[in-house]
Parts: structure tokens; C-alpha cells; sequence
């Protein structure tokens, strides 16, 4: 069973038989659909996950001090999770002057009402296979602004292609953010194409 493109070519740089490779996602059980969000004039990214090096958090943090810098909205980035980086990411978070637009969230046991506070899902880890945390943000009907690595551009697919960057690409990140903060109509559209590809792709019941 092959999850990510880069596991079928090791599987057949190996001399694994093709025809015997299966070529499988992850699947989401489906939930209805949370109620539309209100309009507000703040806008909340969110990152869920390990605060761990190689979720690329520090490069997050760089291009939140650009994304800040270059809006008049009210912004808010929520690390929701814990990890062995989070002191290392407080002292940067400090350092960059995020100031109150940056919130430690810490674990949350309620993936689901943390996506529900947010507008954006953000994931810019240098590497992932197929990541739960990506169809959870599909699932709950955000855009999703990521790094185009493991299986993550087959989750989101050609409708959420635009919001994908370079892994370690501090600027493409910060730019894609800002473009997705700063455009509402961008946004509605995004979170319904992932909620629309979770329901006709990601079913686990399809899967």
C-alpha cells in the first residue's frame, strides 16, 4: 500500500512490481458541516499539530512577521499542540515582536472546535505522508495553505493547487497567507472546495 507518490517510487526504485502497488489515501469519517461562519473583521489562521522542527514552525513564524507587517486586519496565528520546540518558538514569536497575534494554544483534545474558531488551516512542514490534520481543515471547510510535499497536493487536489508553496520557502509562504487574509471571497471559495473534496474524495466510506 502506497499513501504519497514518494512511497510508490521507493517501492519501485526497490523492484517492487508496480501492478502489485496499491494506491491508497487516507479517508475522514464525514461530519455534517459546521454552520456558516459570521462575518468578523479578524481573521484566524490556525496550525494544528507537533511543535516540532520539522513541521517548519520557525519559517511560520518569519513569514507571520511579514503577513503582520502588511495588512490592517486584526490577525490572530493559534498554534494548537505541544511539542519540544514551543520554548524555542515563544523566544522567536518575542524576538519578532508578534506580540498579541500569536496565541499558544498548547493540546487540544477538540480538533474540531479549534478548526471551527479559525478562517485558515496552515501546514508548512518540510515533509508529510498523508496528513490528518490537512482533511480535518477540509473537512471543516477552510482553505488550506500548506507546502506542497508528501501527499498533501493530492489531498487538496487542482481547487486548493494556488495555496501550496515550497517547503522552506519563508516568502512564498508569507505571500500566499496575505493573499488569503487579506481576499474573503478567496477564502469562502477555497474552504468550500475542500469541504466539497472531502465529500467526494476523502469519505472513508469511499476509501
Amino acid at each position: 500500500i502506497a499513501m504519497t507518490p514518494e512511497s510508490v517510487a521507493e517501492l519501485e526504485a526497490i523492484g517492487y512490481p508496480s501492478k502489485r502497488i496499491l494506491k491508497v489515501t487516507n479517508g475522514i469519517p464525514l461530519i455534517p458541516p459546521a454552520e456558516p461562519r459570521p462575518a468578523r473583521e479578524s481573521v484566524t489562521v490556525v496550525f494544528v499539530g507537533r511543535l516540532s522542527w520539522e513541521k517548519g514552525l520557525p519559517q511560520l513564524l518569519s513569514a507571520w512577521q511579514f503577513v503582520k507587517a502588511n495588512t490592517r486586519r486584526r490577525i490572530v496565528l493559534r498554534l494548537v499542540g505541544n511539542g519540544p520546540l514551543e520554548s524555542d518558538l515563544r523566544r522567536q514569536a518575542n524576538e519578532l515582536e508578534l506580540g498579541e497575534s500569536i496565541e499558544f494554544a498548547g493540546f487540544s483534545s477538540d480538533v474540531q472546535s479549534e478548526l471551527a474558531k479559525a478562517d485558515v488551516f496552515v501546514l508548512p512542514s518540510f515533509s508529510e505522508g498523508n496528513s490528518n490534520s490537512v482533511l480535518e481543515a477540509m473537512r471543516a471547510g477552510l482553505p488550506v495553505v500548506a507546502t506542497a510535499v508528501g501527499g498533501t497536493p493530492i489531498q487538496v487536489g487542482p481547487e486548493g493547487a494556488r495555496l501550496l508553496v515550497p517547503a522552506r520557502d519563508v516568502q512564498a509562504l508569507a505571500e500566499r497567507l496575505l493573499e488569503v487574509i487579506e481576499d474573503e471571497k478567496l477564502r469562502l471559495n477555497c474552504g468550500a472546495a475542500m469541504r466539497s473534496r472531502t465529500e467526494t474524495v476523502f469519505d472513508i466510506d469511499h476509501v
